[in-house]
């Protein structure tokens, strides 16, 4: 999605580009269902067609939400569609990581662990 225009994936309203790795993307959006701002974390579309990874990215979201610790993004609710998978995150939570690599890198381990339990 490009960062210069306002586009739709569903009910969020993308504005920016926050991050992203080999397997998702994570943009500024707002969930206009609940009129908040979120970070939206979506699988990449070369992704989306394969059905382990997409298995993978829910169950991740899944064992990360059971996670409570302030390194450790809240997730609001995780979704998939026909084509695209979403996860919805605390917006100021993934700011803040942003700012502390360190951070960043316990929530990732913390996730990693919780998917082998």
């Amino acid at each position: 999605m490009p960062e210069s225009s306002l586009q739709s994936l569903g009910r969020y309203i993308v504005h920016a580009e926050l991050g992203h790795g080999g397997f998702a993307t994570v943009y500024r959006a707002t969930d206009s269902a609940l009129e908040r701002e979120v970070a939206l974390k979506v699988l990449k579309p070369g992704w989306t067609d394969d059905a382990r990874a997409v298995e993978r990215f829910m169950r991740e979201a899944k064992q990360a939400s059971r996670l409570k610790h302030p390194n450790i993004v809240t997730i609001y609710d995780a979704s998939q569609g026909d084509s695209s998978a979403q996860v919805l995150l605390h917006l100021r939570q993934v700011a803040r990581l942003r700012v502390d690599q360190r951070a960043a890198n316990a929530v990732h381990h913390a996730a990693s662990r919780a998917t082998k339990d």
